[in-house]
């Protein structure tokens, strides 16, 4: 139903991924989701490019010697600088795209948004640690606490969590939102019911 392909992310993206989610919603009668839909999606999206970005990096550009936490600061000061024109050319040349699906299969908005590379043993036991951690999560204010504990600030604690929030503000399960290895790739999923109730929910919880 839905198929976005991004190398980089931009307010043009940015723009065209929240018009085609909105359309897939007002279809379905549920535009009042738009918001928490939209942000699950734009921040696993961010997330996927900065996996490739990182990716990209520690295979081009890093010293082996150097251990990891020094490489990644160097990595966030690559991101941060415009040598991260660079990184967008290469993923570009390799087609090392972050690919956003979306379905929908009886009422029921399925989405995935993957990245050409699996996690590491490291990535994957800090992933695990804030899905963990983001099940018992009850304000924004939570995050900067799994922010503080990772030891090697890998960056995608806070898009996970805020995604956790989006999704209970919508009254989904966190049983529905998963992360993992899918063979060569890392895959972020996550459903959403588009239903009245949902819809419902979604507009209480914004008033307490």
């Amino acid at each position: 139903m839905l198929k976005f392909s991004a190398y980089n992310y931009s307010d043009e993206i940015q723009s065209q991924l929240k018009a085609k989610l909105l359309d897939i919603l007002t279809k379905h009668s549920c535009q009042d989701l738009l918001i928490p839909v939209f942000t699950c999606v734009n921040e696993l999206l961010m997330n996927a490019i900065k996996a490739n970005y990182k990716n990209i990096y520690f295979e081009n550009y890093h010293d082996e010697t150097l251990p990891y936490d020094q490489g990644l600061k160097l990595f966030r000061f690559e991101i941060s600088s415009e040598r991260i024109d660079h990184l967008t050319d290469i993923a570009k040349k390799n087609h090392k795209t972050a690919v956003v699906s979306a379905r929908i299969e009886k009422s029921v908005l399925h989405i995935d948004v993957e990245n050409p590379y699996p996690m590491t043993k490291l990535e994957k036991e800090n992933v695990e640690s804030k899905l963990e951690f983001s099940e018992h999560i009850h304000s924004v204010s939570d995050i900067f606490d799994v922010s503080e504990r990772d030891p090697y600030k890998e960056g995608a604690g806070l898009g996970i969590i805020f995604v956790a929030i989006m999704l209970k503000s919508m009254g989904v399960p966190h049983s529905k939102f998963i992360i993992k290895n899918d063979g060569s790739k890392t895959v972020s999923s996550f459903s959403v019911p588009l239903t009245e109730e949902t819809v419902k929910f979604y507009n209480e919880y914004k008033e307490r």
